[in-house]
């Protein structure tokens, strides 16, 4: 029982992850099908501005809450920092999609807010049970919420393919993306605007390094797909956001275990040879498993595509769905990575590899861009690629020249 209790908090966080996956996978599958291709094309770009705040919130600020052990002050104010950033972004997305007038798409860019701060409030609830006091009890919070969500989600999902009215399936998919939001407002000091600028003004010198690694690095890269918009239109902007999507369990294991590699690299920070043995270790895993799980994603999608796939985007998922598997393998092998710069606080190696990376992938999108949407989609791929070697040879570079010194 004893070694029950301490294992749980690790697996909660592995399957919250799972489930924040999951659910993506599923609403993207939901909303193609409510959605004319234009139409979801239209809430891809939402998707992918919300993605790109997911993603830094996650590194600046998310995953430092778990690398760091923030104090309990610390965790309420980015609390506060989490609802106003989040009740400002869904009254602009909501402001900017009321023009189109499709009911559904306003549900999909509800649901898309509401994934987006669940997840940050995911990673202020693990911050919060992870002490010895609250770890077995919080991580069986977590397993329920968790399960329930799946469960709303898969429901919503069945309404939709059983013609149910589309008003019950948002609800459903809308309150699965939605439930973990609830967990930050427990008190009126929820929404104070003195502990988020307090939080924020606390941040130190490596979470300014990533933010800008963020804006100029990271960001360009992740934004890039949205090049796709004036050459191919914005069907083929939803296609691209759907293969992603589709193609998502590459990535899915990795992910799910990135909070418990970011303790596990933090608990051996002082050991300087373990530490560098468990990330080689873990990257040539990662190589492994990226490979195996590109490779079985391909071959399913192009043999059994018809049969989960909307018929309207069966051959071009197909079309781009190799290079696709090619940039989530990559991102697989840079997840170690990921965990490492963060315990170590390697901000400046991170910053240059992800600029380098970033321009490169733009440079090459804007070179593809009167080609085919598959050309296109490789030189996604390839900047990928540049990313991930180019900050693994300047992390390299850094730890030697450290040695040496």
């Amino acid at each position: 029982m004893a070694g029950f209790s301490r294992g749980l908090p690790a697996l909660s966080s592995v399957f919250s992850q799972l489930a924040q996956s999951a659910l993506s996978l599923i609403a993207t599958i939901l909303f193609a099908r409510l959605l004319s291709p234009s139409t979801f094309g239209i809430l891809a770009i939402f998707w992918l501005i919300w993605m790109l705040w997911l993603s830094m919130n996650r590194s600046v600020f998310s995953e430092q809450l778990l690398a760091s052990a923030a104090s309990t002050r610390a965790r309420r104010g980015y609390k506060s920092f989490v609802l106003i950033w989040l009740t400002a972004a869904l009254t602009i997305s909501l402001g900017a999609s009321l023009p189109f007038g499709d009911v559904a798409l306003l549900g999909g860019v509800t649901y898309i807010a509401f994934f987006v701060g669940s997840d940050a409030a995911r990673y202020y609830v693990m911050a919060a049970t992870g002490g010895r006091r609250g770890g077995f009890y919080g991580a069986a919070g977590i397993l329920i919420v968790d399960v329930l969500r799946l469960l709303l989600a898969l429901g919503a999902l069945l309404t939709a393919f059983a013609g149910a009215p589309t008003a019950l399936t948002l609800t459903l998919v809308n309150m699965s993306a939605g439930i973990w939001i609830l967990c930050l407002i427990d008190s009126r000091q929820s929404f104070s605007l003195r502990l988020a600028r307090g939080y924020v003004g606390g941040l130190g010198k490596f979470e300014r390094a990533i933010s800008l690694q963020f804006i100029l690095g990271t960001g360009v890269s992740q934004a890039a797909p949205a090049i796709a918009l004036l050459p191919f239109g914005f069907a083929s902007v939803g296609a691209i956001r759907l293969t992603q999507t589709l193609l998502s369990p590459i990535t899915l294991l990795t992910t799910a275990f990135q909070p418990t590699v970011i303790k596990l690299f933090a608990a051996r920070k002082a050991d300087e040879q373990g530490l560098r043995r468990l990330l080689l270790g873990l990257i040539a895993s990662a190589l492994l498993i990226g490979v195996l799980l590109a490779s079985t994603a391909v071959v399913t999608v192009n043999l059994f595509g018809e049969e989960f796939i909307p018929a309207q985007y069966v051959d071009l998922v197909r079309e781009i769905c190799l290079p696709i598997a090619v940039m989530l393998a990559v991102a697989v092998v840079g997840q170690p990575g990921g965990a490492i710069i963060r315990v170590r606080r390697l901000g400046v190696e991170s910053l240059r590899g992800q600029v380098i990376g970033s321009f490169t992938t733009l440079a090459l999108c804007i070179a593809a861009a009167p080609f085919t949407l598959t050309h296109f989609v490789w030189a996604l791929a390839a900047g990928s690629i540049t990313t991930v070697c180019v900050t693994y040879a300047l992390m390299a570079a850094s730890e030697l020249s450290k040695s040496r010194g």
